[in-house]
């Protein structure tokens, strides 16, 4: 075989052999491209944000969720929950969130809600339980609940998420003497339960950080401060 032939041969081989590679390549990115309108349009799910933009077109569906049982009591709570589909840029967004609370009695069968309407959004709700002395055969005991609730649009983004400012708020374990004890609260830096069965929370507000001993069982805060920040060195 002449020289010729062969060089011939070797070229139309690395010819075939680069369009294959370039249809695999084009193949690939055909694929990628199609993940990614897949992923640009797919419905996307949030939770604890409300939809509060009147120019949105919202499907609104109210259900509730799991129950939750109240250490020590005889009171379940049932959550109120929305699932809102509505359009996001290119794709859907479905969006759940907390937005009351139905306590019942699981031996007299009463049942109340937290509050008498449902526009707010419940971020976060837990019951108090005192920590028990080791060892004890008591059986713990809620002393009340504790709620973090976002009423209103504070950032005027459209929505009711943890971006806005909020509530804390306490009730007892029967949903009974609701009472929000700080408003237009910035952060939650944490909480704990004392051994009294007093909430002790730190919290931000008004460019400040605060802490607070809170007594359940009176519905009422019993010492707060103002927690000094280390001075600007010059």
């Amino acid at each position: 075989m002449s020289k010729t032939k062969l060089f011939r041969l070797l070229w139309r081989f690395n010819a075939f052999v680069i369009a294959i590679a370039g249809m695999f390549a084009v193949g690939i990115l055909a694929i990628a491209i199609l993940f990614l309108i897949k992923d640009a349009t797919r419905t996307r799910n949030v939770t604890s944000v409300v939809n509060v933009d009147n120019e949105d077109e919202i499907d609104e569906e109210w259900s509730f969720g799991s129950f939750r049982e109240v250490p020590g009591t005889s009171i379940v709570l049932l959550p109120l929950e929305t699932e809102q589909n509505y359009a996001f840029e290119y794709s859907g967004k479905a969006a759940n969130s907390v937005r009351n609370i139905l306590f019942l009695d699981t031996v007299s069968q009463n049942q109340r809600w937290l509050v008498n309407q449902s526009e707010q959004l419940i971020l976060k709700y837990q019951p108090v339980v005192p920590p028990t002395q080791e060892p004890s055969e008591e059986q713990e005991k809620a002393v009340g609940i504790f709620y973090q609730i976002v009423e209103n649009d504070t950032n005027n983004d459209g929505r009711l998420n943890y971006l806005d400012r909020f509530s804390l708020a306490i009730s007892e374990t029967s949903g009974e003497r609701f009472k929000i004890l700080y408003e237009d609260v910035d952060a939650l830096l944490g909480n704990k339960v004392l051994e009294n069965g007093d909430l002790f929370v730190v919290f931000e507000k008004d460019s400040q950080t605060q802490s607070a001993t809170i007594d359940l069982e009176a519905g009422e805060v019993r010492k707060a401060r103002v927690i000094e920040k280390l001075p600007v060195l010059p």
